[in-house]
């Protein structure tokens, strides 16, 4: 009992941070579990939007009808 008083003493009394914010890191950083799975779904959330960057250009070089002026000649 007195090792796990010991880490939420050192989570809270953080000078860096605020109170909140030094315990979110603390209890994400605890377990190698939440850090695995922090750590994936950031990767996931780049690999998305690289690759709907990816596809946003490769919509506009592959369907230039959809342009607002296409199709205006009179």
């Amino acid at each position: 009992m007195l090792e796990k008083d010991a880490q939420c003493d050192r989570a809270h009394l953080s000078k860096l941070f605020y109170v909140e914010t030094g315990m979110g890191m603390f209890h994400a950083l605890s377990g190698k579990k939440n850090l695995f799975l922090m750590i994936c779904s950031f990767a996931i959330s780049i690999m998305l939007f690289f690759a709907f960057q990816v596809m946003v250009v490769f919509l506009g070089q592959g369907m230039p009808a959809l342009a607002p002026w296409a199709g205006m000649y009179l």
